[in-house]
């Protein structure tokens, strides 16, 4: 996840840890409304929130991020990438960080307890704190299968007799 020149990144937390994430795939961030229901989605997991009329898929930064809820989740930032859009929802928003090259920071251990997803954190020492730099690629990606995942998993435990069809 090298960049090969400085960006504008956005910070944030889940729970204690602080993340940072490529500004240009946040379309907004807004104050996280309770999610509605994802049919065969768990609501610990995900739901839909109203973004200024428009419904989308809300996940949990806690459960994206370190496979457990986070009790936070007061601001949502609203994510894009072609046509996929979809909310990641935070504790709070720290900062922008205009114009720098984050991943240039010296590399940090992982937080205790942190879940290791492949390719999705890599952690950095910055501003006298650990970072976690988040590649926009994996984290969609990450969303996607825990969306879809989550819904066959409750579909086969919710089909007492074989599908035929």
């Amino acid at each position: 996840m090298r960049s090969a020149t400085p960006r504008d990144w956005i910070r944030f937390f889940v729970r204690d840890d602080e993340y940072a994430l490529p500004l240009d795939v946040v379309a907004e961030v807004t104050v996280s409304p309770r999610p509605r229901l994802i049919p065969l989605i768990s609501s610990d997991v995900a739901g839909v929130i109203n973004v200024n009329g428009e419904p989308l898929p809300a996940l949990d930064g806690g459960v994206l991020l370190r496979n457990r809820p986070s009790p936070g989740g007061r601001r949502a930032l609203v994510l894009h990438r072609e046509t996929l859009r979809v909310g990641l929802m935070v504790d709070s928003v720290s900062r922008i960080e205009a114009r720098r090259d984050l991943s240039r920071c010296p590399p940090a251990e992982p937080p205790p307890g942190a879940w290791p997803v492949s390719g999705l954190i890599r952690w950095h020492s910055a501003d006298g704190g650990r970072l976690g730099l988040l590649d926009p690629d994996a984290l969609l990606g990450r969303v996607g299968d825990l969306l879809t995942r989550q819904a066959q998993h409750t579909q086969e435990e919710r089909e007492s007799w074989p599908n035929a069809f």
